[in-house]
């Protein structure tokens, strides 16, 4: 296992304990002062976005105005951020602002396009394309995949037939490198494997499904495989419990990336929750989750933007770490992450599908679901250059410099 530098960890909270207004409202109009310029990460990389104080403090003061309703005064210090042409040689600081400020342009002109979902939108690269490519420069999704699946295979090893809810599946990666471990594990007693696959695309269904085909000739044990072409939010409750057979100690749900497009309206907090009081109900043996950490959903748009600057800006600067050329680079931030900055962004609050939240907000609402985090497993890391890692019961954050990117979870209702 590499050793890498870590912070002090944070003390965690007993959140059984806490309203659930204490971590999910967010703050007051008055509280929006106490956000400052993020603290500059233990080893800034050479260029840093974070070393940019001037170009956050002017950004930020135009949300101010924004929320304000003094759209006038906002425009031309957003319109100074607007570049006529951006390309790999473009500043991270610059990128971001500029991709931020043509987004808010949508606010000031009053005629917001409804958001969809990113996952199935046409693009010239689809942003499922997107995400694999980005993983490549990030190296922290594909980590965060392997602890999930080590949780997981962890439960399943013992369990003969195994029924695995996988919330936007994807192109079946994860699943893939699961069933796999598995298959490598000597002392694996799993005779049949039922995965329930939810995902928007039907492309991705497809895909994954042809994926599983070629692995089925060669795994030591049964599989089975329902794609179900659909948002697990959408799925009526008796229709889910019919799906994983009832729901108990032999089920496994796993959902990578995906919970935080689940639709609410503006300032409802409970939506959420109420989904994973549903997927508690089916009791079951692992729940494995992995979230971006950061504060897109909020109404509050000084708050998204400081959480916004935090987030992308560190994430700007771990892909530059990466041995990809500048032009792949540049393309991951632009294309991919762009994406994603101008849903937060530039579509109405009513429709916005990028909504992260920060991992005590995750860890609050599995808390008032009444799952428990998993304490008698540890998984192995193994932590690739520029990841930094920090461990507690149920929970691994992913980081960069000092920076939590992601989280991963491990749950159980048993």
């Amino acid at each position: 296992m590499n050793e890498r530098p870590r912070r002090p960890s944070r003390a965690l909270v007993d959140f059984s304990q806490l309203p659930c207004e204490a971590v999910i409202s967010p703050l007051p109009h008055s509280a929006e002062r106490v956000l400052s310029v993020p603290p500059p990460p233990v080893r800034p990389p050479p260029g840093s976005i974070h070393a940019e104080r001037e170009t956050y403090e002017a950004f930020f003061h135009a949300c101010r105005q924004m929320m304000t309703h003094r759209q006038a005064l906002a425009y031309p210090v957003l319109e100074d951020f607007i570049l006529r042409h951006v390309d790999f040689g473009t500043p991270n600081a610059a990128l971001l602002s500029h991709i931020m400020a043509e987004s808010l342009f949508k606010r000031l002109d009053s005629n917001l396009l409804e958001g969809k979902n990113i996952y199935v939108q046409s693009f010239d690269i689809p942003q499922i394309k997107m995400f694999y490519k980005m993983a490549k420069a990030l190296p922290h999704v594909f980590v965060s995949h392997d602890i999930a699946n080590q949780h997981l295979a962890q439960g399943m090893r013992e369990t003969r037939e195994v029924n695995f809810l996988e919330l936007g599946i994807g192109k079946g990666v994860q699943l893939w490198k699961l069933l796999t471990l598995l298959m490598l594990d000597w002392n694996c007693r799993v005779e049949h494997v039922r995965v329930i696959g939810v995902d928007p695309d039907p492309a991705n269904l497809e895909d994954t499904g042809a994926s599983l085909a070629k692995l089925r000739k060669i795994l030591p044990f049964n599989i089975t495989y329902q794609p179900v072409c659909n948002v697990v939010e959408e799925i009526p409750e008796h229709d889910l419990s019919a799906m994983v057979g009832g729901g108990g100690e032999n089920l496994f749900i796993n959902a990578a990336f995906t919970l935080h497009h689940t639709y609410s309206p503006p300032d409802d907090k409970t939506t959420r929750l109420r989904l994973f009081q549903r997927l508690a109900k089916l009791r079951p043996r692992t729940f494995t989750l992995i979230e971006p950490h950061s504060d897109h959903d909020t109404e509050s748009l000084t708050r998204r933007f400081h959480h916004c600057w935090n987030h992308f800006g560190t994430i700007f600067d771990l892909i530059d770490q990466s041995e990809l050329s500048p032009g792949e680079r540049f393309i991951i931030k632009e294309k991919f992450f762009g994406r994603e900055i101008r849903d937060i962004f530039g579509s109405s609050d009513r429709f916005r599908c990028e909504r992260h939240e920060l991992y005590e907000t995750w860890l609050l609402r599995f808390a008032r679901a009444g799952f428990k985090p998993i304490t008698q497993f540890r998984p192995e890391l193994n932590l690739p250059e520029n990841c930094e890692a920090e461990s507690s019961d149920g929970m691994v954050r992913l980081g960069f410099a000092g920076t939590c990117i992601l989280s991963v979870f491990a749950q159980t209702m048993c």
